[in-house]
């Protein structure tokens, strides 16, 4: 690992990102099936039209398939149910991919009902968080386990240290709270209510962040010599930005993931591995996990 300013790591979720793709790649050629990803869009806009689209992109890089639907036109909840499941019971797709954010109208807990287990590669149905809270994870949400990879690759010591995560939702805070756990680190969740916000996370070894408003987090939230993970996507003057003051806190900070270029690439990669499982179960050839 290189500093890149003073004696601050930037955690590149770029070069980890790289180093689950390569080891993808090498189990996808002991498989006998191409694993096979479908994506689908309920808002039709040109963000999530995008973010689509660089999945095609990075499961071709791969040598995955992957398939764009749109399901915008009826969201009324029988008829978008039947047609997930429809989805979900083509032998050609190994996994399911919903983007977000979703329509206001939609029911995210009864959606992801409609796929099975071993179908959600985002890891965020409730078999999925189930078994993750229960110490026996199937498909684990991939973000979250973006954020584990990371601090793994850039091995930040978790056991006995004090994490804080601000941010409690299903997909990002509450998993990745649970996963942290899991490694013994000693955690606290933080959310729009917590009282003194900046006195919680100046405890963080480990700070997590994941709120989505723009630079929130500052130097007087962040103590000398912690690692913080940004997984804020925003957008100012159409440029991204993540949750946290990113330059704010750079020489504070013993490492920290850029936005762009930090824990979304890596996100994708965790997604592709879930794929390669779920493809792999479903073809009766258990592997390695990636």
């Amino acid at each position: 690992m290189t500093a890149t300013h003073s004696d601050t790591r930037v955690l590149d979720g770029n070069r980890v990102a790289r180093d689950i793709k390569q080891r993808i790649a090498r189990r996808l050629e002991g498989m006998a099936c191409r694993p096979g990803l479908a994506v689908v869009l309920l808002k039709a806009g040109a963000a999530s039209r995008k973010y689509a689209e660089a999945k095609v992109k990075s499961c071709r890089e791969v040598g995955m398939d992957c398939t764009v639907h749109d399901l915008s036109d009826d969201l009324r909840p029988a008829s978008l149910h039947e047609r997930i499941r429809a989805l979900a019971a083509d032998p050609a797709v190994h996994g399911l991919f919903i983007e977000h954010p979703l329509p206001a109208e939609v029911d995210p807990i009864e959606l992801y009902a409609q796929i099975p287990a071993d179908k959600d590669v985002e890891g965020i149905s409730h078999q999925n968080l189930g078994r993750l809270l229960l110490g026996a994870p199937n498909m684990v949400a991939s973000t979250a386990a973006a954020c584990m990879a990371i601090l793994d690759f850039y091995e930040v010591p978790l056991a006995g240290r004090k994490a804080v995560v601000v941010g409690r939702s299903n997909i990002v805070g509450k998993p990745l709270a649970v996963l942290l756990l899991a490694r013994d680190a000693t955690v606290t969740v933080c959310h729009s209510r917590t009282a003194d916000l900046a006195a919680e996370t100046r405890q963080a070894d480990v700070l997590l962040v994941s709120i989505g408003q723009t630079r929130h987090i500052g130097p007087g939230h962040v103590r000398e010599g912690a690692y913080v993970v940004d997984v804020g996507i925003n957008f100012e003057q159409g440029r991204m930005v993540g949750d946290v003051d990113y330059h704010g806190v750079l020489d504070k900070v013993a490492g920290i993931t850029p936005v762009p270029g930090g824990v979304g690439p890596v996100t994708t990669a965790m997604l592709l591995s879930n794929l390669v499982e779920t493809a792999s179960r479903q073809s009766g050839m258990r592997g390695t996990v990636c």
